[in-house]
């Protein structure tokens, strides 16, 4: 039996939908950009601003986000991903593929995603996925994910590619999709 827990910082809304653990942060001002764009402030520049010693997570290139909403997945103490609050109302996980019997991103070091492929899902909490545009995401098969320290902090680069559509709860790829996502996260581990 594995144990699955989300640790954040912020007052945290557990929510499990098909296997993703989305966490929701209670501050509105700590939970990034109140446009509700999710695109807003994310560029190859802010890639940088995450480790600034605060929960944040940037994606930038073929998915944009800048959140200040970070908390780690753990699958028997282990981390898995990372999820928050992506705008107002939207939350999103990058955690990996199979993330009871996939492995971790647990130890300080590069990862390789062709061994530990990932996925990324932007919805609205209690959305059916199969509505357009409900929700929005990607596939990671290819690329490096470093992690930076493990504590008391979790912090991490990474370089995504060979990159697929992922637009609802299911483990099946999407239409294939240009470009990279490059990133970081700096989340609190409880």
């Amino acid at each position: 039996m594995h144990r699955m827990s989300v640790s954040t910082s912020l007052a945290a809304l557990h929510h499990s939908v098909s296997g993703f653990l989305l966490v929701a942060c209670g501050s509105l001002v700590a939970c990034g950009d109140p446009t509700g764009d999710p695109s807003a402030g994310a560029d190859a520049s802010s890639v940088a601003t995450c480790g600034t010693g605060g929960e944040h997570v940037v994606l930038a290139g073929a998915v944009a986000l800048d959140s200040a909403s970070a908390g780690t997945i753990t699958v028997d103490g282990k981390v898995g991903g990372i999820n928050g609050r992506s705008t107002i109302g939207r939350f999103y996980a990058l955690n990996l593929r199979d993330i009871v019997g996939g492995g971790n991103l647990d130890s300080v070091g590069d990862h390789d995603i062709a061994m530990l492929p990932l996925k990324y899902i932007d919805k609205a909490p209690d959305v059916d996925c199969s509505q357009p545009s409900a929700c929005r995401g990607f596939f990671a098969l290819a690329g490096t994910w470093t992690v930076i320290e493990t504590l008391p902090r979790y912090r991490a680069s990474f370089v995504l590619s060979d990159l697929y559509r992922h637009d609802d709860t299911t483990n099946q790829l999407g239409a294939a999709m240009a470009g990279t996502v490059t990133g970081c996260v700096d989340a609190n581990r409880l």
